[in-house]
């Protein structure tokens, strides 16, 4: 599930804004919640299924349905972020149901086992860019595209990428271990103000009115199915005293 949303968001992101494709990716906490209930067992109210219909609407809202009966871009193209989501909350679901028997560190090696292992079967698949040609979609050609061997001077970003990457897997398994799945996913918001500012300060891009509406409608629909899960179970704490 990890390597299917990683996969789908970097290709998401050759061909829309970077604010645009994480605060699509952003419906991830929200669609965490939801999963929680058939895989974990976790209760969820009406309210909390209302802010999981509201983020869905911010999505709609960013994908300006205009635009894509303009073809600008098209919908399987802000598709790619939505199933981005899709994965990784199922990722980090099934991480709080194995957390019980499994240790965090145990979990982040077996990301990075699982993720060269399909690296290496995805290289002699289509590593030598066989099938770019047969493709004119830019998210295809940059997944199917030959590799390359890094440059010298990229190969340190590269490593300082993968250490990064393995510093999240640990947190990331180890936050989903501790606590439950609907009280670690709203941190996830804190990322999104960043998004702009790097698609801005690197890419020049900015989100559209539209987008920023969007955007804090997802923000806000995760946020508020928090609270209000913290509130319920603060009030049946109390009760039960």
């Amino acid at each position: 599930m990890l390597v299917m949303a990683n996969m789908l968001f970097f290709t998401s992101i050759t061909v829309l804004p970077l604010a645009d494709a994480s605060a699509i990716f952003f419906t991830s906490p929200v669609l965490i919640i939801l999963l929680s209930v058939p895989l974990l067992g976790e209760a969820i109210d009406r309210n909390q299924i209302a802010g999981v219909l509201l983020g869905f609407i911010g999505v709609v809202i960013i994908m300006q349905p205009g635009k894509l009966i303009d073809g600008h871009p098209d919908f399987g193209t802000y598709c790619l972020p939505v199933l981005a989501a899709l994965a990784y909350a199922v990722m980090q679901v099934l991480i709080r149901k194995l957390g019980i028997a499994s240790k965090a560190s145990a979990m982040a090696v077996y990301l990075q086992l699982t993720f060269m292992s399909v690296a290496a079967v995805f290289w002699l698949i289509a590593g030598d860019g066989r099938y770019v040609d047969q493709f004119q979609d830019p998210g295809m050609i940059f997944l199917l595209r030959a590799w390359e061997w890094p440059a010298s001077d990229h190969l340190i970003f590269l490593g300082f990428l993968e250490l990064l990457h393995c510093i999240i897997a640990y947190c990331g398994a180890q936050a989903y271990w501790l606590a439950q799945a609907a009280d670690i996913a709203p941190f996830a918001y804190a990322a999104l103000p960043l998004a702009i500012f790097w698609g801005w300060a690197v890419f020049g891009d900015l989100p559209d009115q539209w987008a920023i509406i969007g955007m804090c409608l997802i923000a806000g629909a995760g946020l508020s199915v928090y609270v209000r899960k913290n509130k319920s179970r603060q009030y049946l704490s109390l009760k039960n005293r």
